[in-house]
């Protein structure tokens, strides 16, 4: 650093450096109004903060577009493809909107009105949500933005009475109305096989991937058990079905059924007459690959119609659930129970569990106090 005293008595302060950006050498001055040792020192800072803003590399402008493709690149060798082609289908729009958007202008509070502005369930926001938090996490951890906008955007409060509350926890049916659903569901002969299904997963517990997806070699009527290695997805692209390893290392078991799961598969081996689907055990009417969604819409429609729990939407998770609480009622510990339905979080088991128990407390009561020792 050098000085130059100036005709009106202050003194210029010259500093050299070489800039990268251009590849040559460079200069930058200031002007204080004296030449002490305290002026030189406030003279370097200031010279030193020019030069370190001249030689900043301007960033390029990263659109969302930019890093949605390279995060979907990422994203679809990490996870299944029924997980990836899920979650490109709830970030359909948003990615469509934000798309030619500079990252660095996406703000909290305009994914926060974009979130309240859609007129969709909670869980479905929920889901979205994190999925689009999980995008600008990623674009976050490469270095393409110093701050995720998705970190300060709240989800709506739902408030809940104490009805909803109740009918939330009671997502299933009782064996009693399960019985009712099911003589109801047989007398309809056209959907033979998908009342059998339903029933199927309500004494297996299995996940209606996990239901879809068996093998006929995966059944072993000899040890009246079946064993859970693979579970069938359906892709959101051209209708392709993919077998693939279970939903957690947890789902991988042994299902033991019982003389009624031995007659259904049975009937469902008699009833597949598909030569291409003929290792799968369950073949929908028209001899192909039972869909999720076509299902629900069948149990929607018919469960409806049997006037059985009117307040329940049901849906093939609704009898694993069902199968939970059956065997809560049947006194099993819940590792136990856990275990048989593969749940690794004990989440959604213990909610049913409590749940049931709970409604079992008045029998327990009423047993303690008719206990009189005198008459034993």
């Amino acid at each position: 650093m050098f000085f130059v005293a100036l005709d009106n008595g202050k003194y210029r302060y010259y500093e050299k450096f070489y800039d990268t950006n251009c590849e040559k050498w460079r200069q930058v001055s200031c002007t204080l109004k004296s030449k002490t040792r305290q002026a030189q020192g406030e003279a370097r800072r200031i010279l030193e903060g020019m030069i370190e803003k001249k030689l900043e590399v301007k960033k390029s402008v990263v659109t969302f577009g930019t890093l949605y493709e390279s995060w979907l690149a990422f994203r679809k060798v990490s996870v299944k493809e029924s997980t990836f082609y899920t979650q490109l289908k709830v970030i359909k729009d948003f990615s469509q909107r934000f798309y030619e958007k500079n990252i660095d202008k996406i703000s909290s509070i305009e994914i926060q009105e974009y979130i309240l502005s859609l007129d969709k369930k909670i869980g479905t926001l929920r889901v979205m949500l994190s999925v689009i938090n999980m995008i600008f996490d990623y674009g976050k951890r490469l270095d393409m933005l110093s701050e995720n906008p998705v970190s300060k955007v709240k989800l709506p409060r739902l408030y809940s009475s104490i009805d909803e509350l109740h009918r939330k926890n009671m997502k299933f049916y009782s064996k009693e109305e399960a019985k009712a659903l099911f003589e109801y569901l047989n007398t309809i002969k056209r959907h033979k096989i998908s009342a059998l299904l339903a029933e199927f997963l309500y004494l297996t517990g299995l996940r209606f991937g996990e239901a879809s997806g068996l093998q006929k070699e995966d059944v072993d009527f000899e040890n009246m058990c079946l064993t859970v290695n693979r579970t069938l997805s359906r892709l959101n692209i051209d209708n392709q079905f993919r077998l693939s390893s279970p939903k957690t290392a947890s789902a991988y078991r042994t299902v033991y059924f019982n003389d009624r799961c031995k007659e259904i598969l049975l009937e469902a081996f008699k009833h597949n007459k598909s030569e291409k689907y003929q290792s799968f055990v369950f073949v929908n009417n028209v001899q192909s690959l039972f869909s999720n969604a076509n299902f629900n819409n069948y149990l929607a429609k018919y469960a409806l119609k049997s006037g059985i729990r009117p307040d329940l939407k049901p849906t093939s998770h609704v009898f694993r659930h069902s199968h939970i609480s059956l065997l809560v009622e049947m006194g099993l510990p819940l590792k136990v129970i856990m275990q048989r339905v593969g749940h690794t979080d004990e989440k959604t088991t213990t909610r049913i569990y409590t749940h049931i128990t709970n409604a079992m407390k008045s029998d327990y009561i009423d047993v303690i106090r008719g206990f009189d020792l005198t008459k034993i």
